[in-house]
Formats: structure tokens, sequence, C-alpha cells
């Protein structure tokens, strides 16, 4: 799918059969060095809860298309699915239209257990103080907002060698659980796309330069709106009573 030069949007995402990895990235290579983050240049696990609604709202306006919406979670990053979480983060991320903006703040082990207990736990007046957790205690309030999903998978980041703020990540083997607590063993998660496919994302600031644009459309890569968050819900409600989803 051809692209044009994009203005005041952060993220494009494509569902690709992973087969296609190796070609992907050898036609980029000359664009993008690896993250510095990533361990041994072969990436990292992200571990995602994402919080909901009894009734589902933020599943649903995802769903539903709605042009604002917001996404809370914690995340963790791991360097195997069986590391113990070193690092916490709480995360508050937004759409507003094309726009993607990401509240983000490190907080404490104790706190992100705490956040995953129906009573939130005691918070300390430090705490309260973040404008980040503010919004989220707030959000948590208003539509009792309990955690619905754990998210797991694999990804490869690489940021631009020249263009700044120009970053591309390869996300595979994502899973998810209904077990949401930060030590779910491997048996616990399920495919919640079938492993043979990946998400490559392409995240900028403000548009994509030209010269990038026309080796990426080389390519011919389908844009495809994938939301980690809805696909792993789908799926674990899937196990429990088995439907066919066609990707």
């Amino acid at each position: 799918m051809p692209l044009t030069a994009f203005t005041n949007r952060f993220e494009i995402k494509y569902l690709v059969e992973t087969r296609r990895i190796d070609e992907i990235k050898a036609k980029l290579s000359d664009f993008f060095e690896p993250d510095p983050y990533s361990v041994a240049d072969k990436g990292y696990y992200v571990y995602s809860i994402y919080y909901d609604s009894p009734r589902h709202k933020y599943y649903s306006e995802k769903r539903e298309g709605q042009l604002t919406r917001i996404k809370p979670r914690l995340r963790t990053y791991l360097r195997t699915p069986e590391a113990t979480p070193e690092t916490f983060f709480l995360e508050l991320k937004g759409r507003h239209n094309r726009i993607v903006l990401k509240r983000r703040e490190k907080i404490s082990r104790d706190l992100a257990h705490a956040l995953l207990r129906p009573s939130r736990g005691a918070l300390s007046p430090r705490d309260l103080e973040s404008p980040t957790l503010s919004e989220f205690l707030f959000l948590a309030e208003r539509y009792n907002l309990m955690p619905s999903v754990t998210v797991l998978y694999r990804r490869e980041p690489f940021n631009a060698a020249f263009y700044s703020g120009l970053r591309i990540t390869f996300d595979t083997r994502l899973q998810c659980s209904f077990l949401t607590r930060f030590n779910n063993p491997q048996h616990c998660f399920s495919e919640a796309i079938p492993f043979n496919y990946f998400v490559l994302e392409l995240k900028y600031n403000n548009k994509i330069p030209r010269l990038f644009l026309d080796r990426l459309n080389q390519l011919e890569l389908k844009q495809q709106s994938v939301s980690k968050f809805a696909v792993s819900l789908e799926r674990c409600y899937d196990a429990l009573q088995p439907r066919r989803y066609a990707l």
C-alpha cells in the first residue's frame, strides 16, 4: 500500500508474515541501527497489563473507532519471558484522531503490585503527587477499572541513524493471558495472533522522510490497524468460547 507523507501522526502498524522479517531488515538496514536497550542486539520482551471497565469501555472505543481514546496499562521489560521484572511503568497511551500521545512514569515495585489489587492499596503522599497516577486513579474510580488482560511479546527495536524521532519495531510471538500479574509462567499464555505473523510498527514525528518512504513502499506492505490490547482480549475470550477470527 503506497504511502504519502503524513504530518502530525506518530504511528503506523502492519501485520506481516514472519518469513519476511529478514527481507524487511535487509531492505531498510542502511536507515536504522539497533536500539541501545536491545539485549545483545536481539531485543527484549514487553510485558503489559491493560485495564478496562467491567463493560469493556476501552475495548469498545477501539473497535468502534472512537477518534479520542485512552489505554491505561502497567508495563515492564524482560530479558527473557521467565525473567523477574526489575522496573515498572504506569502508562496512559492516548490517541486523538491520528495523533498518539503517551504519558509514562516509572513507579516502584510495591506501587505496581498495589495497583493490581481492587483496593489499590495504601498510596503514599509522594505517589499522589504524580499527575500520571492521579489521572489513572481518577479514571479507575470513575469507570471501576480493573486489570483485564496481560500481553507479552518479543520486541526488536531500531532507531533511525540519521532521522530524529524515526523508529521501527518488530514485535513477534504476541501472547496473552487473563491472569493479570507480573509473574505469569509461560504455560499461562496463548497466541494472540498466530506466531507466523508479527506486528511491524513505524513511529515518527511530524512526517516520514521522503527517501525512507520510497524504500518502505518498495516492500508493498499492507497497513493495518492492530491493537495488541483488543486482539489479546478477543483471543482470551476466544479460548473460553471458541470462535474463528480472520486476520
